[in-house]
């Protein structure tokens, strides 16, 4: 083996840094706005506590995060009913599809990955995968 196992995943996990830079720019997201989208479900309400600890971020990056994701339309604000001060959002027709999108287009790259490799190679490269996910997990 040529390369060490670390540089093989560094290099992977640089290819797909580039595929999520590509689909950022195609779409005019962050970085910040992309992960955001992704995390929301598209049915859930949510207020910005729970944005920021699924995207472990602070209370006070969240919302920016939110504000400008609601400025461009991608979320609407649904006023709670039991705390006037907790601000639950929602993603609007708008954000839906361009979570969709994205969510397509990141399914077609691992298609693409998936078609090269034969069933057997699929089940041995998720089963090692998961073994060195464990690894870092545990350390």
């Amino acid at each position: 083996m040529t390369d060490g196992i670390f540089n093989i995943i560094t290099n992977l996990k640089n290819r797909c840094l580039d595929k999520e830079e590509s689909i950022q720019k195609e779409y005019m997201l962050s970085p910040a706005e992309y992960n955001a989208l992704l995390a929301l479900a598209p049915v859930d309400t949510f207020n910005c506590n729970e944005l920021s600890k699924k995207m472990n971020l602070s209370v006070s990056r969240s919302s920016r995060i939110l504000d400008k994701l609601i400025k461009n339309g991608y979320l609407k604000e649904i006023k709670n009913k039991e705390d006037r001060r907790v601000l639950n959002v929602k993603l609007t027709d708008k954000g839906t599809d361009i979570r969709n999108k994205i969510r397509n287009k990141l399914d077609e790259c691992e298609k693409d990955i998936l078609s090269k490799l034969q069933k057997s190679e699929l089940y041995l490269l998720e089963d090692t995968l998961n073994k060195i996910s464990s690894v870092f997990i545990s350390n």
